[in-house]
């Protein structure tokens, strides 16, 4: 039982890691699936400004207006972090980074790691019977 939920945890941690990502967008990109997907604010956001300050606006907390992006957030600074409320003028932004999961991705992970542990076992389980086998028969050969 302790084998399975391990071999579970460390499925799901390699899951977690090996298969999301920071996509690193331009501002117009960013715009346009924003409008395209209708104002889904449904991803977490980095906004990356011209003068290398970077804004962090979690999922829900931010909107589109004519000319600039509004929400509540933080504001990441080289040496402080701090409580953002207000608005970022689209002149103003140079990338906007959120997490993207790969499905794919995934499931060829999960499918890898399971192969290659089966791999192991079948291995280590022909070694052990290679073994009994020739002690088996240097035990015929005896008598």
């Amino acid at each position: 039982m302790k084998k399975t939920i391990s071999i579970i945890c460390i499925l799901a941690v390699l899951n977690y890691i090996g298969c999301s990502s920071k996509e690193v967008m331009t501002k117009n990109t960013f715009i346009s699936s924003y409008v395209f997907l209708k104002g889904d604010n449904s991803n977490d956001i980095f906004v990356n400004t011209l003068n290398d300050d970077q804004y962090f606006f979690a999922s829900g907390h931010y909107t589109f207006e004519a000319d600039s992006l509004s929400g509540k957030g933080m504001i990441i600074l080289p040496n402080k972090k701090g409580n953002f409320s207000g608005k970022i003028a689209f002149a103003d932004i140079l990338t906007v980074e959120q997490e993207a999961s790969d499905t794919g991705n995934t499931i060829l992970l999960v499918v890898g790691i399971l192969l290659t542990g089966a791999l192991i076992f079948v291995g280590i389980s022909a070694a052990a019977f290679s073994s009994s086998v020739n002690s088996c028969t240097e035990s015929v050969n005896r008598h």
